[in-house]
């Protein structure tokens, strides 16, 4: 449980990376939204793999580096695949946006959390 818990507030320190990041990139240096969007979100994860391999999966395997972050980054990608066709099909679906939103969210989240725990910091016990 309290792995879980980290692994959250990893990720909320990922999403103030991200909004901070996008934001500073789109209105400070003038990135094209979608370039902004895309910088910001490499960032996010580059600053959630550091977080989860240093405080939540501390103790875990760990295989060279640029190994670990590709697998990282892939499992990322597929949450957030996820989390988006959860939410574009719920909205199709007559959904309410917030719930739609929401749902997504969280199943791109257990979707993370068991890509990361189970691929990319394979316990050493």
């Amino acid at each position: 449980m309290f792995e879980f818990l980290r692994f959250a507030a990893v990720g909320i320190m990922g999403f103030i990376a991200d909004t901070s990041s996008f934001y500073i990139l789109l209105n400070v240096f003038d990135f094209v939204v979608f370039d902004a969007r895309s910088m910001a979100f490499t960032i996010a994860v580059l600053v959630t793999w550091l977080g989860n391999s240093l405080i939540t999966f501390k103790n875990a395997n760990k295989e060279k580096t640029s190994i670990q972050v590709l697998k990282y980054i892939l499992v990322a990608l597929t949450a957030g695949a996820v989390n988006l066709f959860i939410f574009n099909s719920l909205i199709l679906w007559g959904i309410q946006t917030e719930i739609s939103f929401v749902l997504g969210v969280l199943i791109g989240m257990i979707i993370n959390y068991l890509g990361v725990k189970f691929g990319v910091f394979k316990s050493t016990q």
